[in-house]
């Protein structure tokens, strides 16, 4: 296999961990590839590891925004730069084991018929020790969750006629570009573990949570009208369970928040009193959206 693969790897304030992140790319089993550092603004000293990797890998290339695009930008960026043949990207605190790359164009290459492939992932914690296996759901999940993962490859016309990523879908870009290629695609998972996903304090997922859940949930409106095979009456039911699961996160986040520092009131903070209408509102809510309707 000669076929170039793009690697585009947005960051902002990566230093921590991005030299782990470049390095498992340059550890890869497959070498013909290359690097699209997107440097989104960073105040740390990530320009400057990135631009000592690129100086050492001809590989490598670094550009800088001039502004902080955020994450669905600086990928539409850096792509519209790649000249891979294949296509992928990756996060700076995250790891490629060795084989991923060729594990995965080695199915592109031999399925004329399948344009994207996924892997399954293992989750590792601050210190890059693993801490449990990730394996992802099957791409007929797509309609109620996002089952791709981190660990990704598809082919470049993939790229070409699905387009850009949504910049408006800031912590669901992926899930939605995922369903805009599962609608006119074939995506195949592959049942290795390939990735190592890291979880700590600092994780995109971990600080928009609550934005990542609401950008999510209208990513599934969006396109479960329009998802062949699915039935009116299972659309309803996915969209009302996804908007009551929404609804008591956050139900229960205020509660919990009450109950520990109480609920303030035009200037006055109540504790006890608080925590207890805050308990009834929650078992009102419990009742009407789990209770009431189970499926």
């Amino acid at each position: 296999m000669s076929a170039l693969i793009s690697v585009i790897l947005p960051t902002f304030n990566g230093e921590k961990y991005l030299a782990e992140s470049i390095d498992s790319i340059i550890a890869q089993s497959y070498q013909k590839w290359e690097l699209i550092i997107v440097n989104d603004c960073s105040s740390d000293s990530t320009m400057n590891i990135a631009n000592q990797y690129s100086v050492r890998d001809k590989r490598i290339t670094v550009v800088k925004n001039e502004l902080n695009l955020k994450l669905p930008a600086s990928l539409n960026r850096g792509f519209s730069l790649s000249n891979g043949e294949y296509l992928t990207w990756t996060s700076d605190d995250n790891r490629y084991k060795p084989t991923a790359f060729e594990r995965m164009i080695t199915i592109l290459e031999n399925n004329h018929d399948i344009g994207f492939v996924y892997a399954d992932m293992t989750v590792i914690n601050p210190d890059g020790i693993p801490s449990e296996s990730a394996p992802q759901p099957e791409p007929d999940h797509m309609p109620f969750s996002n089952p791709v993962g981190a660990c990704f490859m598809y082919k470049r016309y993939i790229y070409e006629t699905i387009g850009d990523h949504d910049d408006k879908l800031f912590c669901a870009e992926d899930y939605d570009y995922w369903f805009r290629i599962y609608l006119k695609h074939k995506m195949v998972h592959i049942h290795e573990n390939l990735y190592e996903y890291r979880v700590h304090s600092n994780t995109l997922t971990s600080l928009m949570n609550h934005l990542t859940e609401k950008s999510c949930f209208n990513v599934i409106k969006k396109y479960l009208e329009i998802t062949p095979g699915i039935d009116k009456n299972i659309r309803a039911r996915v969209v009302a369970r996804k908007l009551r699961i929404y609804i008591l996160r956050r139900y229960w986040a205020l509660a919990i928040r009450t109950a520990l520092y109480g609920l303030r009131v035009g200037g006055t903070t109540f504790l006890a009193s608080a925590s207890l209408i805050v308990y009834r509102i929650w078992v009102d809510i419990f009742k009407k959206y789990i209770l009431a309707n189970p499926s």
